[in-house]
């Protein structure tokens, strides 16, 4: 949100503020090491190469990414499409993993699509929505 609100950090150009986005969770990180959380070290060569592709991909190119959708689309919008995460991993492991879906994992896809949607149109659907309210009035407790 502070992205979309702030002309000053909106002005910043997206690796500049990746850069930064970065640095403060390194820092946060360093913080946590300082005050006695443990790590754990890592055992052979080959894992140091895993470790750093989980930590270019998922990390910053998806950080990247985000930031250039919020200097795009908005914030909103961006936050909107995040919300779509969980749904389109689920999707994707179906499609590329041949994984088999749950009825749980159906109900909370169908939960957050429902959910965004209710974002997306609550202009139109807030009149609709109060009506009902209106429907149950609170009565004060005796």
């Amino acid at each position: 949100m502070v992205v979309h609100v702030s002309r000053a950090v909106q002005s910043i150009p997206t690796l500049k503020l990746l850069f930064w986005q970065l640095a403060f969770g390194s820092m946060v990180f360093l913080f946590m090491f300082a005050i006695g959380t443990p790590f754990t070290p890592v055992p052979c060569a080959s894992d140091w190469v895993n470790l750093a592709a989980l930590a270019a991909l998922p990390t910053v190119v998806s950080l990247g990414c985000t930031t250039v959708a919020i200097h795009c689309i908005g914030s909103t919008s961006t936050a909107i499409f995040g919300a779509l995460e969980p749904v389109t991993a689920v999707a994707l492991s179906i499609l590329t993993l041949n994984q088999t879906i749950t009825p749980r994992e159906l109900w909370g896809g169908l939960l957050i699509v429902i959910a965004t949607t209710m974002v997306v149109c609550s202009d139109r659907i807030d009149p609709v929505l109060l009506r009902v309210r209106k429907m149950f009035p609170r009565h004060p407790r005796s």
